[in-house]
C-alpha cells in the first residue's frame, strides 16, 4: 500500500481520481475473493501473499484519490476542519472495519470450536475467513457502486 500511494500519485493528474479508486476497489475485490478460496493446506507463498499484494495494491489506489475527491469543493477557510473530519472518519473506519468483521468470523468458527480434532478446529478458523472475506468484498462492492455512481471523473489540465 504504501509503495503504491508513494508511486502512483502521477495517475490522479492523468485520469481523474475515478479510474484509480475504480481500478483500486476491483483489485481489492479479487483480492479478497481470492482469499475465500483458502483451505486449511494453503500456503503462505503461494495463496496468502499474492492476495495481500494484489489486496494492498489496490486500498493504496483507492486511498491515493479519497482525500482529493472529500475535499474539493470545500472553501478554503473550511479546508481544515473537512481535513479534520475526513482524518477522523479514517481512523473510525479503521477501528471499527476489522471489529465488524470480526463478527461473522467468530459466528461462523462458533460451530467448529467444541471440535475434538486440530484438523476440524483449523477447518472452522478457514471457514471464519473465508466468510470474513466474502463480506469485506460485499464491503468493497458497495464501495465500487458509490464511487462510479457519485464521483465524477475530471482530469487535471497542466497549466502552461
Amino acid at each position: 500500500m504504501i509503495t503504491t500511494t508513494t508511486l502512483a500519485p502521477p495517475l490522479v493528474p492523468r485520469f481523474g481520481p475515478k479510474a484509480p479508486m475504480t481500478v483500486g476497489i476491483l483489485l481489492a475485490i479479487a483480492g479478497l475473493l481470492w482469499l475465500t478460496r483458502l483451505d486449511p493446506g494453503s500456503g503462505y507463498a503461494t495463496a496468502v501473499l499474492p492476495t495481500q499484494i494484489l489486496v494492498s495494491v489496490g486500498v493504496g489506489l483507492f486511498h491515493l484519490s479519497g482525500p482529493n475527491v472529500a475535499l474539493s469543493g470545500v472553501a478554503p477557510a473550511d479546508a481544515g476542519v473537512a481535513s479534520a473530519a475526513l482524518n477522523t472518519s479514517q481512523q473510525v473506519g479503521a477501528a471499527l472495519g476489522p471489529a465488524l468483521l470480526d463478527t461473522p468470523y467468530l459466528a461462523a468458527v462458533a460451530d467448529s470450536s467444541a471440535a475434538r480434532t486440530t484438523a476440524a478446529r483449523l477447518a472452522g478458523h478457514v471457514h471464519g475467513y473465508r466468510v470474513a472475506f466474502t463480506a469485506s468484498a460485499a464491503l468493497f462492492v458497495l464501495a465500487f457502486t458509490a464511487v462510479t455512481c457519485l464521483i465524477r471523473s475530471h482530469r487535471s489540465t497542466p497549466t502552461t
